[in-house]
């Protein structure tokens, strides 16, 4: 009877092993399911890169506590303080900070307000896409009284002139304004730039007609005041979706308004040629004590002219140049031929899908020294497939009237990237996550 009853108590024993295991098995699959599935791995992961931020910026911050004492004594710049302590190939200058890569493979954007915040990595392929479309939209939800600026003749120098934003929307209800891939700005944002130099749009008996917006300067007056002018008007083009809306200030009839857009500049030409112009060169102007001439460095001026005024930036006005006195001013004329090589050149020196000339002003002035005797005060353009200049003010007093087109550059919001393309191609813009 005995070892009957210790058989018996065998087999239960046994039973009891095998459901142990089965049990302990769904547990252990249960277990794994709910690491994979349930994001265990994915919070350890993300645990582990919160410290490292977490020290990244522990550290950034005692760099910049060095630099708040340094500021008051104004020995170093933030820059500097953060080159030293992190070394200069990790640390760039941004328009309001600077760039920090860490030694942990993580990128920072410090600014001068003393904010650190980690960048994301986006938009890393931009370059590759400079002349493709981009559907952003200037029009669409925005406000009627940011559309439109009247520059007045006491800035541009000649006359009153009303630039109002195209408000004509295609089939599917977007504004029928075209924009390009123009790259990247130092903080990594997307730049794009008007297809063509900005127009009005007008429908009679079902033909449409386009008209270039042609923006006039003249004088001294029109000189000084063209960058901020022309990116005013350009402001009206960056309040769209997507933009980056907080980029700019500028005043509209003493109302600040922030935006966007401005102007294009001759750097962003030279970028896409891609050119790079000579330093400026020093010249000096001499009004002689005895005979009364202009010379130029020294030698007469061929022009045989009396008269000289120039621009004084320490006084803020313009300074006629007395007997006996000399001044110096620094030539930065260049001119060159925009190429046809590829689809940025063409974006940058044609009117969309033609080969004709486009012209428009670059928000950029400069000074054209000569030895006839006199400067030229001028703003850039590109005008006849060329990047050159417009002479608007002469140091004998005499004044030019000109006219150029208008091409607005927008930089997109800081997480904007592009998503996909529709099916013409035209690349549609998203939020990065």
């Amino acid at each position: 009877m005995s070892k009957i009853k210790q058989n018996k108590n065998s087999g239960i024993t046994l039973i009891a092993l095998i459901i142990t295991i089965i049990v302990m098995l769904i547990l252990v699959a249960v277990t794994i399911t709910m690491a994979i599935g349930g994001g265990l791995f994915n919070y350890a992961g993300k645990a582990t890169k919160d410290t490292t931020i977490a020290k990244d910026k522990d550290l950034i911050a005692a760099a910049m506590g060095s630099w708040n004492i340094e500021k008051y004594t104004g020995t170093k710049t933030l820059l500097e303080v953060l080159q030293e302590e992190f070394g200069e190939e990790n640390v760039t200058p941004i328009s309001d900070g600077a760039r920090v890569i860490m030694p942990s493979g993580n990128t920072y954007v410090v600014k001068d307000d003393g904010t650190i915040a980690k960048k994301k990595i986006i938009n890393t392929d931009i370059d590759e896409k400079i002349s493709d479309y981009v559907n952003y939209d200037c029009v669409t939800g925005v406000n009627s009284t940011l559309l439109s600026y009247e520059s007045p003749s006491t800035l541009n120098g000649h006359s009153n002139q009303t630039i109002s934003v195209d408000t004509t929307k295609d089939g599917n209800n977007k504004s029928i304004i075209k924009w390009r891939i123009l790259g990247k700005d130092e903080n990594d944002q997307i730049l794009i730039i008007s297809a063509d130099p900005i127009a009005y749009t007008t429908t009679e008996n079902g033909e449409t007609t386009t008209t270039w917006y042609s923006f006039t300067l003249k004088g001294n007056i029109g000189y000084l005041n063209a960058p901020e002018e022309l990116n005013k008007i350009c402001g009206l083009y960056g309040h769209g979706t997507y933009a980056d809306t907080n980029k700019y200030t500028y005043s509209y009839n003493g109302t600040d308004v922030t935006t966007g857009g401005k102007s294009v500049v001759v750097e962003d030409v030279n970028r896409i040629q891609p050119y790079t112009p000579a330093a400026p060169v020093s010249h000096t102007y001499t009004k002689n004590a005895n005979d009364g001439y202009i010379y130029y460095d020294g030698n007469i001026g061929t022009g045989y002219i009396k008269s000289f005024s120039y621009y004084n930036e320490a006084a803020n006005a313009w300074t006629v140049l007395g007997s006996g006195m000399s001044v110096v001013l620094l030539g930065a004329r260049y001119d060159y031929t925009i190429g046809t090589s590829d689809n940025k050149q063409i974006m940058m020196r044609y009117y969309d899908d033609t080969t004709t000339d486009s012209s428009y002003w670059l928000a950029s002035q400069t000074i054209d020294c000569t030895s006839y005797g006199r400067a030229y005060y001028s703003i850039r353009c590109v005008n006849t497939g060329k990047v050159t200049l417009k002479w608007l003010y002469y140091t004998d007093y005499s004044q030019a009237v000109l006219s150029c087109g208008i091409r607005p550059v927008i930089t997109l919001g800081p997480d904007v990237i592009l998503t996909n393309q529709d099916e013409s191609g035209v690349w549609n813009l998203g939020i990065a996550e």
